[in-house]
């Protein structure tokens, strides 16, 4: 039809101007529902282990934004990941350790690891307390006490009002990583010096 009343034009002409039109009537009536959106999720272990244990081993979630302009999404989440391996040995409360009861540290740990050079010690970190504690005799063998006042060079650094996770550096007799927020530093705990200053995780 287009063509007859307007001989002069070619069908291609015709067409992209169709186009055009349908493109702009599209673009008129189209909402916000229409625009692909990209979202990033990231699942820590608590979670994993949420859904690890939750019926069928499956959660969802519904992410309803209707009110403004964003549609309502439900995301199924299906944990298909290895079985966990469970430690080898017998779970016991820390409540059972006296001396640990005594001195506060059989609840609300910050973070465990073990001594370097040592095959029985452990560094016990709770808010801006430690102690170090015979795993092997049950007792106690320095602190509780003060970070700062054991590992000098974090008085007075983020590191000495809390210590959000330690392990002992891989290879080392004598090193451990402390963890502080977006921070970690390596500390020689012979010694009691830092062997690094505090680095980005992120870089480190």
């Amino acid at each position: 039809m287009f063509v007859g009343l307007f001989p002069q034009l070619s069908l291609a002409s015709h067409l992209y101007d169709a186009l055009g039109f349908l493109a702009a009537f599209w673009e008129k009536f189209r909402n916000d529902d229409d625009l692909v959106l990209t979202r990033g999720l990231a699942f820590g272990t608590p979670a994993l282990s949420a859904i690890y244990d939750s019926p069928n081993r499956g959660t969802s979630w519904t992410f309803d934004a209707s009110s403004e302009g964003m549609g309502r999404f439900e995301l199924h989440v299906l944990y298909t990941g290895e079985e966990p391996v469970l430690p080898v040995g017998e779970i016991k409360l820390l409540s059972g350790r006296p001396m640990l009861s005594g001195a506060g540290f059989d609840v609300g740990l910050d973070a465990v690891c073990n001594v370097p050079g040592s095959t029985s010690d452990l560094y016990f970190f709770k808010g801006q307390s430690y102690l170090r504690y015979d795993a092997s005799a049950g007792k106690i063998t320095r602190g509780p006490e003060n970070i700062g006042a054991h590992w000098p060079d974090l008085a007075g650094t983020s590191f000495a009002l809390n210590i959000n996770a330690a392990c002992q550096v891989p290879g080392s007799s004598t090193d451990v990583h402390l963890f502080n927020g977006l921070y970690y530093i390596r500390y020689n705990s012979s010694a009691g010096k830092a062997v690094s200053p505090p680095t980005l995780i992120a870089f480190g």
